[in-house]
């Protein structure tokens, strides 16, 4: 049988087309046939009977791939909006955006506005210099003061951040007395700090020298004289270890956050007001914790990261999960509570809000972005 010149020849176009415009089918026919596989390892009796979609194995797998594809879109809609580095101008071609704080700055006390205060601080600054209208401030705390310290030292020198005093009298006293004048600079001549410290550090060492004048510091102010509390250097310890654990890295600062301990020694209240902040992703955005999250959601239904947090305290993860769990810090802190050695206990992490003394754990329609413990003795 004689070869037809064109036998051999390429396809014609019209079959070419053809090919191009369902080539999308054999990638869709590869993932059906996996499909198929799966459901017959799910029931291999019942083949691709309808039955199957009643079977618990269907249910716990349809159920399984619901809450991956809702942990896709949560993560998704979560980065969403990421914070966008500084835009690179030079500080002194960029014009002041004002930003006025709450009545009450703090933390502690007025969470939700305070921490969206800093988180339009990140904002603006973007593409401003900032001036903080603090006049209005009627209430402030330690706390407060020591994450607004941490948002400025950010910056560097890439913005220039100018502000004003409140005009009440204590509150004009606590800022100048916190140590903020310690990171910023002032145009006009300013009292001996006495009363109040903040410290920064990028380590993972803990630092016991560290914590033992931060206590001299706050009981000189509060007592007229310098006094020992194992408690409230059992508490800086312990978060300066917490921060150790979470950082990774051999040297002294490979991988190490950065940290910001704080004391204000209120003689009035007789008391001494302690803050420890962590920089970094917070407690519920951390490695170690992620397999905790996860098996909660597994094991524990219906329980979000507040219930986390207060069986961290009690010291039932263990217990209620199945799951080794050796974090000493947040329990050897809240002891400390229960024994009467430390008067208050607030923790702020991510989305969690937790008054530990007066039972108040809530979630947040914010974000927090790191660690904040507050403490008094």
């Amino acid at each position: 049988m004689p070869l037809h010149r064109h036998s051999c020849a390429r396809e014609s176009l019209p079959d070419a087309r053809n090919r191009a415009r369902h080539s999308h089918i054999i990638p869709t026919f590869a993932k059906l046939g996996k499909f198929l596989i799966i459901l017959r390892e799910l029931n291999p009796s019942q083949g691709m009977s309808k039955k199957l979609y009643s079977t618990a194995k269907w249910k716990k797998y349809l159920k399984s791939r619901q809450e991956y594809q809702l942990r896709r879109v949560q993560a998704r809609r979560s980065r969403r909006h990421p914070i966008v580095p500084l835009r690179r101008i030079q500080p002194r071609q960029l014009a002041f955006a004002t930003l006025v704080a709450p009545s009450s700055f703090s933390i502690i006390h007025n969470p939700t506005r305070t921490i969206n205060f800093l988180a339009e601080f990140r904002y603006k600054a973007r593409y401003n210099n900032l001036m903080l209208d603090l006049r209005g401030v009627t209430q402030i705390t330690v706390d407060a003061i020591t994450a607004l310290i941490a948002e400025i030292v950010a910056l560097g020198k890439a913005r220039l951040v100018n502000g004003t005093y409140p005009d009440d009298s204590q509150c004009r006293d606590l800022l100048i007395q916190s140590g903020l004048f310690d990171y910023v600079k002032s145009r006009h001549a300013l009292p001996k700090v006495q009363k109040g410290r903040v410290f920064r550090r990028k380590s993972k060492l803990v630092e016991g020298t560290t914590a033992k004048e931060l206590i001299r510091i706050g009981s000189e102010a509060a007592y007229g004289s310098p006094r020992k509390c194992q408690a409230a250097y059992s508490a800086l310890v312990e978060c300066m270890s917490n921060t150790h654990n979470h950082a990774t890295g051999k040297s002294a600062t490979a991988g190490a956050q950065t940290w910001y301990s704080a004391v204000f020694g209120d003689k009035v209240g007789n008391r001494i007001c302690y803050a420890f902040l962590d920089t970094g992703v917070g407690i519920f955005r951390s490695v170690r914790y992620n397999g905790l999250r996860r098996a909660y959601r597994q094991i524990v239904k219906g329980e979000d990261d507040r219930h986390i947090l207060r069986d961290i305290l009690n010291g039932l993860v263990a217990s209620r999960t199945g799951l080794p769990f050796r974090g000493k810090g947040l329990p050897g802190i809240y002891r400390s509570l229960q024994a009467g050695r430390i008067k208050s206990l607030i923790i702020v992490a991510n989305d969690v809000y937790a008054d530990v003394a007066n039972d108040d754990f809530r979630v947040l329609k914010t974000q927090f972005p790191g660690t904040l413990l507050y403490w008094e003795s």
